[in-house]
């Protein structure tokens, strides 16, 4: 299919450039990277007109939007910190991800499937990391991981389900764009997950 006129843009700060540009790359889109003093901006426009290519792309958008987001520890003790300590862990493991070079294909994969796995034990750990009357400062769990408990299951869960997705995906990936449907599962889980259950600053 030939290249018709902009589809669709979108800005977004990201942590892997690397990650970017292949993702710009698989999905026949057009990309411009800018460097700032609020961190690196990445301008997709998309000239595909095949919808999955663009969903693609999409999802890489989503993806890295969501990664290096700084964790406020300072304070925490007890169940807190150790919620906090996982969601850093699951934060460091999506962000290399979305950094990982596939010059050594063999190595890629193998890291890969690392980085899923310890998404996957932390999503596995999920409920038990928010028992009853652990919204102390400087948790920023919302009321309602408790007054809706299975819905925070339920997302939990289908956390641990994309990565596992993720894990499945890189036995046989050459490039992220192999990744790139567990990875918009995932991101989607994570923004919904937040909106609903995390404390707005």
């Amino acid at each position: 299919m030939g290249l018709a006129g902009t589809v669709g843009t979108a800005g977004t700060k990201v942590g892997g450039q690397t990650f970017c540009r292949e993702a710009a790359s698989a999905t026949g889109a057009s990309i411009e990277i800018d460097e700032g003093m609020n961190g690196t901006i990445v301008k997709t426009v998309c000239r595909s007109l095949n919808r999955a290519h663009r969903a693609v792309a999409f999802c890489f958008l989503v993806l890295v939007a969501s990664v290096g987001v700084a964790l406020p520890h300072q304070g925490a003790t007890g169940i807190v910190k150790e919620r906090m300590d996982a969601m850093k862990s699951v934060a460091a493991a999506t962000k290399a991800l979305a950094r990982l070079s596939w010059s050594d294909i063999p190595k890629a994969r193998q890291s890969a499937a690392g980085h899923a796995r310890t998404i996957s034990a932390h999503a596995d750990e999920m409920l038990a990391l928010f028992p009853a009357g652990s919204a102390q400062h400087p948790s920023e769990a919302a009321a309602t991981i408790w007054t809706r408990p299975d819905a925070f299951a339920r997302l939990a869960k289908a956390m641990g389900t994309a990565a596992d997705d993720i894990l499945r995906a890189s036995k046989t990936a050459t490039s992220n764009a192999d990744l790139a449907p567990p990875f918009k599962a995932m991101s989607a889980t994570c923004a919904s997950c937040h909106s609903a259950f995390r404390i707005k600053k």
